[in-house]
């Protein structure tokens, strides 16, 4: 055979293995969907009953983007149109450290990513906090939530910013951001937000 052909043949077998590797990788990401309408309990220590429940409408694996390209041993569990539901009406904060263990026990060591989140208070019937995305971030010796396009409730207008993180190390439950240099730090459950010791959202008297 002469070397042209055999170049041709080369790259005859290649694209064939392109088409191939491309169908594969577009009928995985179609039958992603793997569960609907999941509920899990969040539970703190010495307590039996759970203090939460996250409830999710889709959970399905999706590959994670590098690029235009789709990464398939990448992936990243999504649980979409995700609420976490409190049940207490004046709820302590430091369960919140525990939502890492419980979203490790359920989804293992893959990342997860909320997506259209909500949290509720107990008879309430507009969320006190609402996210497009909510990415669980972890460090040496810290964890925290990462929100996308938030929107919290205060005794005045709604407040939205971009972006914000929440610290999950038991402490009160603050997002904090950052605005002309300043960090602002709001809790999500009062609607209260400070900067500097100042009360931001406080009632003029």
């Amino acid at each position: 055979m002469s070397n042209g052909f055999q170049q041709w043949r080369r790259a005859a077998i290649l694209c064939c293995l392109a088409v191939v590797l491309w169908t594969a990788g577009n009928c995985s990401a179609a039958s992603a969907v793997q569960a609907r309408k999941v509920t899990l309990p969040v539970y703190t220590a010495g307590q039996s009953n759970a203090v939460a429940a996250l409830k999710v409408d889709r959970l399905f694996t999706e590959q994670r983007r590098l690029g235009f390209f789709r990464i398939k041993l990448l992936q990243v569990l999504v649980a979409d149109g995700a609420r976490l539901e409190v049940r207490e009406t004046a709820p302590r904060t430091h369960w919140l450290a525990r939502l890492p263990s419980s979203l490790e026990s359920f989804a293992g060591k893959v990342p997860v990513e909320f997506r259209n989140f909500e949290l509720r208070l107990p008879g309430e019937t507009t969320p006190r906090l609402r996210a497009s995305r909510v990415n669980l971030n972890s460090g040496p010796g810290a964890a925290w939530l990462q929100f996308r396009d938030v929107v919290v409730q205060t005794p005045g207008p709604p407040l939205k910013v971009s972006h914000a993180r929440l610290p999950l190390d038991g402490g009160p439950a603050e997002l904090a951001w950052e605005s002309h240099g300043a960090v602002i730090r709001c809790d999500f459950l009062t609607g209260h937000c400070r900067t500097n010791q100042l009360n931001l959202t406080a009632k003029s008297p």
